[in-house]
């Protein structure tokens, strides 16, 4: 894929093409049917972890099995390729409707949780799906300079 950085302390970058349209459309499809698979545990993620994360994020997460995810994780796998795919969190899939949202936080796992595979090297996001300026949606990197 298309590897560019975009900024270094701490790295960004960006990744063209990491997986076609065709296989965003089946990410996309396939999370309508979720809920009645064996191929994914979806979480309520304002509640998920209970406490400051409900105040924090309104969303609906989807834990990926790495079978329903193999794209995704293939992509992966060619970014990191000294890290095996028994180091990686499941892939997640995460929707927001209207109204939804995650508020400023830090993507690293929390200290007492550590002994469950230790800290995350790194964070994927792949936006399945392009978001009119008019219809509301952004990412934005508290740090990083615009």
């Amino acid at each position: 894929p298309g590897l560019r950085l975009v900024w270094s302390d701490p790295p960004v970058f960006t990744v063209d093409r990491l997986m076609s349209d065709e296989e965003c459309d089946q990410y996309r499809e396939a999370a309508l049917n979720w809920e009645e698979s064996d191929d994914a545990v979806q979480v309520a993620s304002a509640t998920f972890g209970g406490g400051a994360t409900a105040a924090n994020r309104q969303s609906t997460t989807w834990y990926l099995k790495y079978k329903a995810a193999r794209e995704l994780v293939r992509g992966a796998m060619m970014l990191l390729p000294e890290i095996a795919v028994t180091q990686c969190e499941e892939p997640q899939v995460v929707r927001y409707e209207m109204g939804d949202f995650f508020s400023w936080h830090e993507d690293k796992v929390p200290p007492t949780s550590l002994d469950n595979g230790g800290q995350r090297l790194a964070t994927l996001l792949v936006y399945l799906n392009d978001v009119p300026e008019s219809g509301g949606g952004a990412t934005t990197l508290k740090d990083f300079p615009v």
